[in-house]
């Protein structure tokens, strides 16, 4: 905040912005793009009355589940598929520094745009969990060296008719809990061998395609 204060004072004009993880919060929820000083207020205003009704770990979530990743790419378990192909929980620390600076300018700088930067925000990220002991020097290099993503991931389309359904219904975007089972839907598929890409390839129009599965009777 101070640093933004003085570099706003010096150049007579807004040039550096400076927030908190609760106002930032508090811009998204507000989604206003202005930079204004009525605007800061309310930010200001938004971000103490969360912070008295939501902890640390709250607020930091809402962050995350909100935050742009670039690429119009929103939320941490979205970029984590959309960056890296594996859901957030997998990721290791590169991936983890890689994704955690992205919100900073996500129109500017992210996977595919802006590569030099991004490595060296990165890497500085790495560098300052290595000087709080958070990594060993070891794990901060191996991490440095590892590579950007160059572009973004198909996202996984285990049961791509609940996703048409859903997104028919007005549910595009929204987290939607069901009791699909991922491995099991995905083994009738691997075993038949039927894919688009393999239809596409043998020129079929057939769209849609129905497997029947049947369990051994019990003797």
């Amino acid at each position: 905040m101070a640093r933004a204060l003085r570099q706003n004072t010096r150049a007579g004009h807004v040039v550096s912005g400076g927030s908190t993880i609760s106002m930032q919060v508090a811009r998204l929820s507000l989604g206003k793009k202005d930079r204004s000083v009525k605007h800061k207020a309310q930010e200001v205003l938004l971000a103490l009355r969360m912070e008295m009704q939501y902890d640390k770990d709250e607020i930091l979530n809402f962050f995350a589940a909100n935050a742009p990743f670039g690429g119009n790419v929103v939320g941490l378990d979205a970029a984590a598929w959309r960056w890296f192909a594996r859901p957030a929980h997998q990721l290791g620390w590169a991936e983890c520094a890689t994704l955690a600076v992205l919100p900073n300018a996500p129109s500017t700088i992210y996977p595919g745009k802006g590569h030099a930067a991004l490595k060296r925000k990165r890497d500085r990220l790495l560098d300052r969990l290595w000087e709080i002991c958070i990594l060993d020097s070891l794990g901060c290099a191996l991490a440095k060296e590892e590579p950007l993503p160059d572009k973004a991931q198909p996202l996984p389309q285990t049961a791509p008719h609940l996703l048409s359904t859903l997104a028919t219904n007005g549910l595009a975007g929204t987290i939607v809990h069901t009791t699909i089972d991922a491995h099991l839907q995905q083994r009738p598929r691997m075993r038949s061998g039927i894919t688009p890409a393999r239809l596409r390839r043998t020129n079929f129009t057939m769209r849609h395609c129905s497997l029947w599965t049947c369990a051994p009777a019990m003797s």
